[in-house]
């Protein structure tokens, strides 16, 4: 986390969004336990590793995230708008770290980290808004809409960890943390330049699973000095895996290079 916020804090604004989180009283333990965390596996684990998981999940409908969830009945407004103190992104990472390998979806939410640090969250606002309404048919539709929710972090998760890996593996030293996805919007990041994925496939779009974002990296630390410059990568995504549509290699490693060389240009 020395490095994340050394790096981001040449810009004014990042140090404002880096203070007003840490003085949060209601983030306490979130601070206290993401700037002590160390992304090592993250930046490591390979696109073979991640490409093996999404296969085993395209060939077992137990294994998929959303089951036979169906996206009109897990559409409840106040399951979107809703947001755990910790990130999603957040606990996916620690998980990663503490684990060694990437979760199928049924693992990741029963390992104790989660059952700590979202679950409290999710039942929450479950029995608040059972409290309003305790209809059945409701109530299902709130706790498929909760499940649809993290699972559409987890598949955004899966995919800018398999893009990270890839363009590392064609010799690309791209690194990521967490708190600079959660607090400065940047996915990826090499030396001097700052990647924002956005790998669009139907219904797993990353930033509706991300969290919605509205800003981006470039935004948000256009006043660093000395200046970041700014990649984004629009990369579709190859159905090879069932319905965990990862972004194409080819796609992705051409987009990069093309952007890379026009900022060396």
């Amino acid at each position: 986390m020395h490095d994340v916020e050394a790096r981001f804090c040449r810009s004014r604004e990042a140090r404002n969004l880096l203070g007003h989180w840490t003085r949060d009283n209601s983030r306490k333990h979130v601070v206290e336990t993401m700037c002590s965390h160390t992304s090592s596996f993250t930046n490591e684990i390979s696109s073979e590793e991640i490409a093996r998981v999404c296969a085993r999940i395209g060939s077992d409908e137990a294994l998929h995230a959303l089951g036979r969830l169906a996206k009109a009945n897990s559409n409840e407004k106040a399951v979107r708008n809703w947001w755990p103190v910790f990130a999603f992104t957040h606990v996916f990472h620690l998980i990663l770290e503490d684990e060694r390998r990437l979760l199928f979806f049924d693992e990741l939410i029963r390992h104790p980290r989660f059952r700590k640090l979202i679950w409290p969250d999710a039942t929450a606002l479950i029995d608040r808004l059972a409290a309003s309404n305790s209809d059945p048919a409701f109530m299902q539709r709130v706790r498929d809409s909760v499940r649809w929710r993290i699972a559409l972090a987890y598949y955004a998760h899966v995919k800018e960890l398999y893009a990270g890996s890839i363009l590392r593996e064609r010799g690309f030293p791209v690194v990521m943390h967490p708190v600079a996805d959660a607090l400065f919007r940047t996915d990826l990041w090499i030396d001097n330049i700052n990647i924002d994925l956005f790998l669009p496939n139907g219904a797993y779009r990353s930033r509706d699973s991300s969290g919605g974002r509205k800003r981006r990296a470039a935004d948000i630390l256009a006043d660093a000095q000395p200046c970041f410059r700014n990649i984004t990568l629009v990369c579709p995504a190859v159905h090879k895996f069932g319905e965990v549509r990862l972004p194409d290699q080819v796609a992705l490693v051409g987009t990069f290079r093309a952007a890379w060389s026009s900022l060396e240009g």
